[in-house]
């Protein structure tokens, strides 16, 4: 008896979540989608600078050093990341010149 094709289709993606794991981090797009990835989701990208941290980066995009653990929770990551680190600042849109 051969296998239905939905059934594949349905036992395809489980598979995959159960190789993965849990997910805990925005998946970096590559450089060509980026543009519209942060056009569709209302975010962008931040490279963590010498000295900054969390509070700095939340003042920075949101205005209030009171949301740093919303770019916490999108990046996870601890108050002082590395520098260079690249971190996903969800719900900003940058401003165009």
């Amino acid at each position: 008896m051969k296998p239905l094709p939905i059934l594949a289709s349905i036992l395809t993606p489980m598979v995959v979540v159960v190789i993965l794991g849990h997910f805990s981090g925005p998946n970096p797009a590559p450089m060509a989608d980026v543009a519209s990835a942060e056009a569709a989701s209302g975010g962008c990208w931040h490279v963590v600078q010498d000295g900054e941290n969390l509070r700095a980066i939340a003042r920075r995009y949101y205005g209030s050093a009171r949301y740093w653990r919303t770019v916490q929770v999108a990046n996870d990551v601890g108050l002082r990341p590395d520098p260079g680190r690249r971190l996903w600042v969800p719900g900003h849109m940058p401003e165009l010149p």
